[in-house]
């Protein structure tokens, strides 16, 4: 009977363990958890943060809930990050490229394509691209209408929400990263793809991205 009772049990944890962990995670998954900017992470406290970047600033257009901060060249890859943080907590991490007059991040993270690609290989193919994709950026009036590409990989599972948008011209050109935390707001929803708007570009096939995270 002892013996029955142990069987009995193995087969519920076997299969409660089933429906708890699901399949596999995919690279993409596995690769959206371990994102980070000189090793800040969603869900790490201001502490850390004023610690790895003593150059951050609080900006005075946060919210009651929330707290933002620009960090001015995190590293040599990236113009701006701008981080914001909820009950001490940071959930969503915006990373800025610009070419301009004597910036040029973009192009060092291989261009607008060439980071598109990056994140492809690194994330899988968007959830979603296009004109649909609801922006989480809050770097100004963009306008996804008029983007070289704009696109989303939601990973539900993982509470994790990235999305890509890049607008680059011969005066110049803006690339920004975000990345996500969808816990403390509804599950990311996952949406069928639509073909994206791939215009010209001007970087060169081969040129290796450096992107910074």
């Amino acid at each position: 009977m002892k013996f029955l009772w142990i069987v009995a049990l193995s087969l519920v944890v076997l299969f409660t363990g089933c429906e708890t962990f699901g399949k596999k995670p995919s690279k993409g998954a596995i690769a959206v958890r371990k994102v980070n900017l000189n090793e800040l992470k969603l869900g790490d406290r201001e502490k850390k943060m004023h610690k790895l970047f003593p150059q951050a600033k609080l900006m005075p257009f946060g919210r009651a809930d929330r707290r933002v901060f620009e960090i001015e060249r995190p590293n040599p890859s990236i113009s701006l990050a701008v981080a914001y943080f909820m009950n001490d907590e940071l959930f969503k991490l915006e990373l800025r490229y610009f070419d301009g007059p004597g910036v040029r991040t973009l192009a060092a993270a291989g261009g607008w394509d060439g980071l598109r690609d990056y994140m492809i290989a690194k994330f899988g193919a968007p959830t979603r691209v296009g004109e649909s994709v609801p922006l989480q950026t809050e770097a100004g009036d963009l306008n996804p209408k008029y983007a070289n590409f704009s696109g989303e990989w939601a990973f539900p599972r993982q509470q994790r929400l990235v999305q890509y948008i890049a607008f680059s011209g011969p005066k110049g050109g803006i690339g920004v990263v975000t990345f996500l935390d969808t816990a403390p707001f509804a599950p990311a929803r996952q949406a069928s793809s639509q073909a994206p708007a791939v215009r010209s570009s001007s970087f060169a096939p081969g040129q290796p991205a450096n992107p910074g995270f």
